[in-house]
């Protein structure tokens, strides 16, 4: 899922909303940076994830409403920390000019994975790093003496222990690589106009080994002709590197993306 924005969103683009809005976001990632999630910071949480807070303003300047969501490994001191640092900034008044009675504005705080610290849940993802021979478990000579002590304990033999190892490297490299898909393409996706928050578009991309996009096909194009074209406006201008070995094959590489405002 990418949101189709970097730092925020608003609920009205006609108007002068550039100064505002700036002020606004510089003083609440300031103080953000500065005011750090503790856990997160700590690495306790390393498969890390994004906090939306979307703030509603009056026109006196006054927020009268907020609320915060949340994807991927978020606690709730990651959740406070981005709420705090988005109602904690005084605000002056909205402009005369301003179409609405109120304002939206949504903030985005990303808390990129830390793949150095990413740990999985079970036990068995430890026997990835525990081979001395990565292509062969055959014999107990490519094996470490921690491999041998963990098939032990799970009364596996060396080529189960080869498929399990094989299994876990190719999930730790999609999740990686999808990782890196999505923030290349929500680097691109900055709007210049607002779009309905129930728009969803779904695209099936196909890439080579070279992480070339050799074709793609919209599986669910949406309602907004021009939401279509700005979402392919920005996949257009990211770039990826190389695929993963593991992920390789004679046939592209098919990944399916969902994208909404």
């Amino acid at each position: 899922t990418i949101r189709f924005y970097q730092d925020y969103r608003l609920s009205n683009y006609d108007w002068n909303y550039q100064s505002y809005i700036e002020r606004w976001s510089q003083l609440v990632y300031y103080h953000w940076r500065n005011h750090p999630p503790s856990d997160y910071l700590a690495g306790s949480k390393p498969e890390g994830g994004e906090v939306f807070v979307q703030a509603t303003v009056e026109r006196s300047g006054i927020v009268s409403s907020y609320q915060v969501n949340s994807r991927g490994e978020i606690s709730d001191i990651m959740r406070e920390a981005a709420k705090e640092a988005t109602l904690l900034v005084p605000l002056p008044p909205l402009p005369e000019a301003f179409p609405d009675e109120e304002l939206k504005v949504e903030f985005r705080f990303d808390h990129p994975p830390m793949h150095h610290l990413a740990e999985s849940n079970t036990n068995q993802v430890k026997e990835v790093s525990l081979l001395q021979d990565n292509n062969s478990v055959e014999g107990n000579d490519s094996l470490s003496k921690m491999a041998k002590k963990l098939i032990k304990k799970h009364r596996i033999t060396s080529k189960m222990a080869k498929k399990l190892i094989k299994k876990l490297r190719l999930e730790l490299s999609r999740s990686s690589f999808h990782e890196e898909l999505r923030q290349e393409f929500s680097s691109h996706f900055r709007p210049h106009q607002r779009f309905d928050p129930s728009l969803e578009l779904k695209i099936e991309l196909s890439i080579d080994r070279f992480g070339k996009v050799v074709e793609q096909k919209l599986t669910q194009p949406g309602k907004s002709v021009k939401f279509q074209l700005a979402v392919l406006n920005g996949l257009s201008q990211a770039r990826f590197g190389d695929l993963p070995k593991s992920l390789r094959s004679e046939a592209p590489y098919s990944v399916r993306l969902r994208v909404i405002p």
